[in-house]
């Protein structure tokens, strides 16, 4: 369970989809891509004539504009992986211009705008693979390379060295999709060395090195996806299977339950960028017959776990329920608004009252079992809480 703040305007819509600003490079899919605080990063790829690149940028949110950085250390490269630690952000394997692979990896600092080199990752030369961070660790699993891979590699920053941990379950895959979120790691979807599409879903425990098979990806076999996590909700969508896809689903680890959202507001498309800020997701650029420049935002019910967490300090509770849930919050007085939504943001109850210093009573009783979200508004600040209620 978690408590989030939502961060939304008067008016500002939830699971929606809206046009940012053009990408500041010229048109290209297969490039890294990540996150650190509050800015969204793209480089590398693949051009229209499939040229790969070593140009890298920056995305501010609140300016709505691209700033072109330090490029990538390795050089011209597509279908490398990305993951961000921290301050931080670690990219390599991939394939060059000459079409050579490789299993370097690069550190990208934006306080001083540089790249450094890091130790080569253990496994052998590949691209396509999946990276993904937990922690202060990063990891690397799966690919294409000489031979099709399903071996995890774990990255320490602090050491600058690898450790080989549990293959991936699921057998040889690549073109799959790895994900970040909250103390777990996930990864899914992909192809096989046969070509043959998946919507298997996995999730990684670096606690004890075991991973554990989830519910299928909620939209079916398909290669070539991107995604994104807000919070401990994870988010899968675009790709291919027959068709190229321009879905979005969103996976409750709560529930282990996917949900469809709004369709991304551009074209269907693959080998898409991705990145998540505050309680926002940004998917663009990629694959379809042409490769595009656009970028959309998708505002969530979510926001980010850091802000404003502590205004309301909001606690429901008991947490699992059967129904009868009490609130308590930090209110100076006047009126109040409880709203509850299932997880399609479907409203299904809401309740007003007057503050009068105590607790709460919210009644769920007679819905239907699964997860629903709490949603405050008081003293024109609004907190959101995550409960599960039982049979």
């Amino acid at each position: 369970m978690f408590l989030i703040a939502l961060a939304l305007t008067a008016g500002a819509q939830n699971n929606t989809w809206t046009q940012r600003a053009v990408f500041g490079g010229v048109a290209r899919d297969n490039a890294i891509h990540f996150s650190i605080g509050n800015k969204g990063y793209i480089g590398t790829g693949l051009d229209v004539n499939a040229n790969p690149l070593k140009d890298f940028w920056q995305f501010d949110p609140v300016a709505n504009s691209w700033t072109q950085k330090a490029d990538y250390g390795g050089g011209d490269r597509f279908a490398a992986v990305s993951f961000a630690i921290g301050s931080k952000a670690y990219a390599g394997t991939g394939t060059d211009a000459l079409l050579k692979m490789k299993n370097d990896l690069w550190e990208y600092d934006p306080a001083n705008n540089a790249w450094t080199q890091k130790t080569s990752m253990g496994g052998a030369i590949r691209d396509h693979a999946v990276g993904f961070s937990v922690g202060s660790k990063g990891y690397i699993a799966a690919g294409w390379g000489t031979s099709m891979y399903d071996d995890l590699w774990e990255y320490d920053p602090v050491a600058d060295s690898w450790k080989k941990k549990a293959s991936f379950p699921g057998g040889l895959r690549w073109a799959a999709v790895g994900i970040s979120g909250g103390a777990k790691g996930y990864m899914g979807t992909g192809l096989d060395g046969s070509f043959t599409n998946y919507a298997d879903f996995w999730e990684y425990d670096p606690s004890n090195d075991k991973w554990t098979k989830k519910a299928d990806f909620g939209g079916g076999v398909r290669d070539n996806a991107t995604g994104f996590a807000i919070g401990t909700a994870v988010f899968i969508g675009t790709g291919e299977s027959l068709n190229y896809h321009n879905d979005l689903w969103e996976y409750d680890p709560i529930t282990n339950v996917w949900t469809k959202r709004a369709d991304f507001g551009g074209n269907a498309r693959i080998s898409a960028s991705s990145f998540a800020i505050g309680g926002s997701g940004y998917i663009g650029l990629g694959f379809n017959t042409i490769n595009f420049t656009d970028l959309w935002e998708y505002k969530s019910f979510y926001t980010s776990l850091s802000e404003n967490t502590e205004v309301l300090a909001l606690d429901v509770f008991p947490n699992p329920s059967s129904g009868i849930l009490h609130l308590k919050w930090k209110q100076s007085s006047g009126a109040y608004t409880v709203r509850a939504y299932n997880l399609d943001l479907a409203l299904v109850k809401t309740v007003e009252g007057i503050f009068s210093g105590g607790e709460e009573v919210l009644d769920l009783r007679g819905f239907a079992a699964g997860t629903y979200l709490i949603e405050l508004s008081a003293d024109k600040e609004r907190a959101l809480k995550k409960i599960v209620l039982g049979n």
